[in-house]
């Protein structure tokens, strides 16, 4: 299967304590089955819905606790564009200054050949800050680009989470076709 590419491993690292309670329509509570064993371990959904004409690949979204977004009628292993959200636990409610930091520190250790590019912050969900930056990586002979956006949010009970919502495409110079799909992400997050 295709490489989720970089934010999307991270974003558990970084913030690995996972506690759980019911959450308002931003973040979801979902339980899963626990990698290969009967326990089950929650995974916190971020609200991110399908664009028009996109459709959400729910089994390789539970497979990697994430939510993974694509055109309709396209899988994960041959889509050249593509779309997944990451809800984290922010028990410390680390600032989102620190945790960006963090996830692009890693993400050059992890990948020494990848292009990082801040992008101006945008207000984003609800009034949000949203941090955002591009990400660009030649996987396997294929550039694949990628926009980031990155935000606080939390449950109806105060529990603090970091919400990353990624959209990526192969070849960067379609790159305006990821931002364009991460935009209407963003403007629909519930």
């Amino acid at each position: 299967m295709r490489r989720l590419v970089l934010t999307a491993s991270l974003a558990m690292l970084a913030f690995g304590s996972l506690a759980g309670v019911p959450a308002r329509a931003e973040v979801e509570k979902v339980m899963v089955i626990c990698g290969g064993t009967q326990a089950l371990c929650p995974w916190f959904r971020a609200g991110v819905a399908p664009p028009d004409g996109w459709a959400e690949d729910r089994a390789a979204g539970q497979r990697n606790a994430i939510v993974v977004l694509l055109p309709k009628g396209a899988t994960l292993d041959e889509a050249d564009i593509w779309a997944y959200a990451r809800a984290t636990h922010n028990p410390d409610r680390t600032p989102l200054d620190r945790v960006v930091a963090s996830d692009i520190e890693r993400l050059k250790a992890e990948s020494p050949g990848l292009t990082v590019t801040p992008q101006p912050d945008r207000s984003g969900p609800g009034g949000r800050v949203v941090k955002v930056y591009d990400l660009a990586e030649d996987q396997d002979g294929t550039m694949v680009a990628e926009r980031v956006a990155t935000f606080d949010d939390t449950d109806r009970d105060g529990n603090a989470f970091t919400v990353s919502v990624t959209a990526a495409v192969q070849g960067e110079d379609r790159r305006g076709e990821a931002n364009a799909v991460l935009d209407r992400l963003l403007a629909s997050y519930r």
